[in-house]
């Protein structure tokens, strides 16, 4: 349902999206020493642009990484490894189709839901309602690659910024 909300909006806006691996990383942003799949996202409307990078989450990335590394398709070595990661493994058997599901990149509707589509408002507001002191220097450089994404948004969509945009979530 969800990914059918996203995909109606894009065909209901004219909007393109393109998404592509890019690599796998930490996050700027995690304060932890995690690897996260980056994708390359091209967003395309009405002859406008804009392109980020979308940092996959701890789970997905870690779910794509055991079904690629997976030696076999059918059988796992350490179940207690594949049920933590949400995989159902049978008498040692794992599922081929839910292997090759978690193996596909994220969807418009994993990068839409994830867009910035509320002003983050000032520095100082951004800080109170997360949580960060005003002397971060982590906290100002969250502010301000939101504040960058907000502009990126509105950019394309400042027409339709209504409830339907912001209800992808």
């Amino acid at each position: 349902m969800e990914t059918k909300q996203a995909e109606d909006f894009l065909t209901r806006t004219n909007t393109k999206c393109l998404i592509t691996y890019s690599h796998t990383a930490p996050s700027d942003f995690s304060g932890a020493n995690h690897k996260h799949d980056m994708y390359n996202v091209v967003l395309e409307r009405n002859k406008r642009t804009y392109a980020f990078v979308f940092t996959d989450s701890l789970r997905n990335t870690q779910r794509r990484e055991y079904a690629r590394d997976a030696r076999s398709l059918l059988y796992t070595r350490d179940d207690r490894e594949a049920r933590k990661l949400g995989f159902k493994v049978t008498a040692g058997r794992l599922n081929k189709d839910e292997l090759l599901e978690a193996r596909k990149p994220p969807t418009a509707y994993d990068v839409l839901a994830c867009l910035t589509k509320y002003d983050p408002g000032s520095f100082e507001n951004f800080c109170a309602d997360y949580g960060y002191s005003t002397d971060s220097r982590k906290g100002l450089a969250i502010w301000e690659a939101v504040h960058t994404e907000y502009a990126g948004v509105l950019q394309l969509f400042s027409d339709c910024m209504d409830d339907e945009l912001r209800e992808i979530n």
